[in-house]
């Protein structure tokens, strides 16, 4: 475990895939999935509330049924260019243990049942990215490369916005 990692980010790894189902989504051209279990909803755009001062990744918030979500724009988060809204965009809520998050989307496209049998490891570069992945799929000629999530937010920084809205309220 490095030190930026958790110990559920040290353990996350293809071999803890259990035939299990996958949310896939698109980011510009490319196709990326995650472990559906951490996938509370989904829901269409909406312009979030902005934070001054944030992280340009950081979009603002969000109030989704009497809670506070904090939303980030994944491909800014993952380095790449920002996000085009169309109608198509999406924002994934994510259950990061007990704490949400919300994450934009280029576009959903299925829910998929992706066996450990059908993911090839991620290849040495994946080392270099600033998140973390657990393998590719490959269906057809399109590959999926599965995230882990958890690599890319600070689960310590969503429970203390968590802890600090409980207070305020």
């Amino acid at each position: 475990m490095n030190q930026n990692e958790t110990p559920h980010q040290a353990q996350t790894d293809r071999k803890d895939i259990n035939n299990d189902k996958f949310l896939i989504f698109k980011l510009s051209e490319e196709q990326f999935a995650i472990p559906l279990a951490m996938v509370r909803e989904v829901i269409g755009y909406k312009a979030p509330t902005p934070i001054p001062l944030a992280p340009s990744y950081h979009k603002g918030i969000l109030s989704l049924r009497d809670q506070i979500i904090p939303i980030v724009e994944l491909r800014s988060k993952m380095k790449m260019s920002a996000t085009k809204i169309t109608p198509e965009t999406s924002i994934i809520i994510i259950d990061f243990e007990g704490n949400n998050c919300g994450v934009i989307v280029d576009s959903i496209l299925s829910v998929n049942s992706i066996t450990v049998d059908n993911i090839a490891p991620a290849p040495e570069v994946h080392n270099q990215l600033n998140y973390k992945l657990i393998g590719i799929y490959k269906e057809n000629d399109k590959m999926t490369l599965i995230l882990d999530i958890t690599s890319l937010f600070n689960i310590n920084d969503l429970k203390v916005s968590r802890e600090k809205n409980t207070l305020a309220a």
